[in-house]
């Protein structure tokens, strides 16, 4: 296979150099009209079984890490306060005294104190990483963006060559979906820093296999999707019989455009879908599996509702990666590998702009709206978490 290079990219390149070798006849061309048609449905079921999960970055595994923080730095010497309404508040100055260290009932709310009183750690860092606790999952977040945007820009690409499509989505799925169904596992308070490092690898992961089925799969489905064949089928008939036509040529743009806004915004329905069931899900595990107020290490109501994605990803992913080919492309090129993303994504982004700039503004507006809502989310939970002591059936 001739390697394409950058300055010859084109409708054409973008469709028959992405795909398979180009079919040979008719049974060949329905051979790939049916793959594609089975490989939208892949990527909708992929939707589906990841959706859960993004509730689950985004609320539930930060306020598990920092409640679970949050009881270990209450271990330290100078224990806990009772304050009113937020961690910057009064000290609760009222009838009673607080319960002592040793007893059963340390951590419920002293007789005689009102129901604005909550209690913090007197010192907030936790001994075993020297961090204040309410600032952990800052560190972690920014660790896991940076991870990302590594990943993406270095490995990202790199499913544009050969085989690698496929094995790289397969090696991704594998990591994030462990990764998630292995919390619930974790009860004890003291691992909290493993769970950090679980959940960062995970969010990495998903985030990456995701892009793969978007981006890696995507433009060979519309290719190859029986509107788009017929579309280039009679554009190069024209062009065989009577030259160059820009009127079937643009139509097999309009054509492709309308076909890549139809699958993107499907594949957005099923995810958001997906999502909102999950997080109801999760919701109800919560609140159902509320702790006790004196039992504030018990985290078992969100440990299940973090499992419960993993529940739900399994039976849809395995499906859809069942049903997704390999897909040969490119030929691998040569160069430093650390640049081949980079070079890769320039490319990449090249193509889109010319020949399907409404699917590339429709992934740019996807990526923008997720960084940001994801991220006022999750600040809005810490927030919460930090300043009012709120605990997850609370924010739930």
């Amino acid at each position: 296979m001739q390697r394409i290079e950058p300055s010859g990219v084109s409708m054409v390149d973008l469709i028959d150099h992405q795909g398979d070798a180009p079919a040979n006849s008719e049974v060949d061309v329905l051979a790939e009209e049916q793959t594609a048609i089975e490989e939208e449905r892949s990527v909708n079921a992929y939707q589906v079984g990841g959706g859960p999960t993004s509730s689950v970055v985004l609320i539930f595994l930060p306020l598990l890490i920092v409640t679970q923080l949050k009881y270990e730095a209450s271990k330290n010497d100078a224990f806990i306060e009772w304050r009113e309404n937020h961690i910057n508040g009064e000290l609760c100055n009222e009838t009673g005294a607080p319960n002592p260290r040793e007893s059963a009932d340390a951590f419920e709310r002293p007789e005689g104190y009102s129901d604005d009183c909550l209690w913090f750690p007197v010192d907030k860092v936790v001994q075993s990483i020297g961090v204040d606790y309410t600032a952990v999952m800052v560190f972690a977040n920014a660790i896991g963006l940076a991870l990302i945007s590594m990943t993406l820009v270095v490995v990202g690409p790199i499913p544009d060559y050969g085989t690698y499509r496929r094995k790289l989505l397969l090696f991704a799925t594998f990591i994030w979906i462990p990764g998630v169904a292995m919390i619930p596992f974790f009860s004890d308070t003291t691992l909290s820093l493993a769970i950090l490092a679980v959940m960062t690898i995970s969010m990495a992961a998903w985030v990456f296999a995701f892009t793969s089925v978007i981006n890696g799969y995507m433009n060979i489905i519309i290719g190859n999707l029986p509107t788009v064949v017929d579309a280039k089928a009679k554009h190069e008939a024209t062009k065989a019989t009577s030259g160059a036509s820009e009127d079937t040529e643009k139509q097999w743009r309009m054509v492709s455009e309308k076909e890549s806004v139809r699958i993107t915004m499907t594949a957005s329905t099923y995810f958001l879908s997906a999502q909102v069931f999950g997080l109801i899900v999760q919701t109800v595990l919560v609140v159902a599996l509320a702790p006790d107020e004196g039992h504030p290490s018990d985290t078992r109501g969100l440990r299940l509702a973090i499992g419960s994605s993993a529940v739900i990803a399994v039976p849809f992913c395995l499906l859809s990666l069942r049903y997704m080919r390999p897909r040969p492309g490119l030929d691998f090129p040569t160069g430093s590998v650390l640049l081949v993303g980079a070079r890769r994504m320039v490319r990449t982004v090249r193509i889109l702009r010319e020949a399907m700039p409404s699917l590339l503004q429709l992934l740019l507006g996807r990526t923008l709206v997720w960084i940001t809502s994801g991220t006022l989310l999750l600040t809005a939970v810490l927030f919460l978490e930090r300043e009012f002591s709120m605990q997850a059936d609370e924010i739930a």
